[in-house]
């Protein structure tokens, strides 16, 4: 994936918080700089790159499973609620947002929805809310293998998922 996006601030995420799971801090950090640097509203990318600098030692990231960092805990709440635009929450990586709105969204039952959401949950650390999320997904769809790679903690397994993982749409290339 690297090789095929290497700008890319989530292929950039996953590949840090993959040595991150390692306990490769200092490999880490490079790659999520750049994720830092292409998606810098995102929490979740901050909290990482801080847990990379500091060696594993910060707190904050080792939060219980669906449980948000104290980073993310702080996140004031918005007020109102642009039912329109979850596609524009996801491409600036609003992901908290995206989450905490998503009971609106999926009022809506719109194409893609509920596999960005699930995304949104694994890229902000809450396995418990990705796992309830895809219970709703299409059979057919590639977040299953992507999902289950996750839980085996098998980085070849996820990269060679994605690597097979192919988007024709543009929306959905961007769930890619």
């Amino acid at each position: 994936m690297l090789q095929e996006q290497p700008d890319s601030g989530w292929v950039n995420y996953l590949a840090g918080a993959c040595l991150v799971e390692k306990a490769q801090y200092a490999e880490a950090v490079p790659y999520l700089e750049k994720a830092s640097s292409a998606l810098p509203n995102d929490v979740a990318v901050a909290r990482k790159l801080a847990f990379a600098r500091s060696d594993g030692r910060i707190e904050s990231e080792r939060a219980a499973p669906g449980k948000p960092g104290r980073i993310a805990a702080r996140l004031p709440r918005p007020s109102r609620v642009d039912e329109a635009d979850w596609r524009a929450l996801w491409r600036q990586a609003a992901l908290n947002r995206l989450l905490q709105d998503r009971d609106v969204f999926l009022a809506k039952d719109e194409p893609d929805l509920r596999e960005t959401l699930v995304l949104a949950a694994v890229f902000t650390h809450d396995r418990l809310l990705a796992e309830e999320l895809a219970e709703g997904l299409p059979e057919d769809s590639p977040l299953h293998g992507y999902l289950s790679a996750l839980t085996e903690r098998n980085p070849e397994a996820i990269r060679d998922h994605m690597q097979q993982w192919q988007e024709e749409d543009d929306d959905r290339r961007l769930l890619r």
